[in-house]
């Protein structure tokens, strides 16, 4: 999928309209912007709401517009936070096409704890799939319990302190 989205190659209305198929085109999540890549994935507002959740729990900002500057936000991070995060940016693009898709085709009223769900286990997945080991530091030690995450290492931070 992540290929599809890059060159803009998933079924929204817009791509729809452009093979010929006269339909309307407008968000199903917000009513008020027509269909597009862009629109769904980046500007929608309740998708801005759905990253802006995901972002948090790396205490980061949502301040991407494409799949190539989300997957580098993390690059100069731990490899269990890198695995996590791209894991999550995945796992969101896919969210929020099968929470589209289930409005559009299914007539489905669902909201955002339907993508944060997906989303969470997703992340849980790739934690345990993960070559990544440990807690070493503050910053793994607060995402991994964010997202509610053990690794099996028991490299813990610890805090040393002097003897009286």
């Amino acid at each position: 999928m992540a290929w599809k989205i890059q060159v803009n190659a998933i079924e929204t209305m817009d791509n729809v309209m452009k093979r010929g198929i006269p339909i309307a085109s407008r968000c199903c999540l917000c009513k008020d912007a027509a269909e597009n890549r862009d629109h769904l994935l980046w500007q929608c507002s309740k998708t801005e709401q759905i990253w802006s959740w995901m972002c948090a729990k790396f205490n980061t900002q949502f301040d991407f517009t494409c799949i190539e500057d989300a997957m580098k936000k993390m690059k100069q991070r731990s490899k269990l936070i890198k695995d996590i995060w791209n894991s999550a940016v995945i796992a969101t693009i896919v969210a929020i096409w099968k929470l589209r898709n289930k409005i559009t085709h299914e007539e489905k009223d669902l909201n955002a704890k339907f993508c944060e769900k997906m989303i969470e286990n997703q992340v849980k997945v790739t934690a345990r799939l993960s070559k990544a080991t440990g807690y070493n530091n503050l910053e793994k030690l607060k995402i991994t319990r964010e997202w509610q995450i053990t690794t099996s290492s028991t490299n813990h931070p610890t805090m040393l302190l002097e003897a009286p």
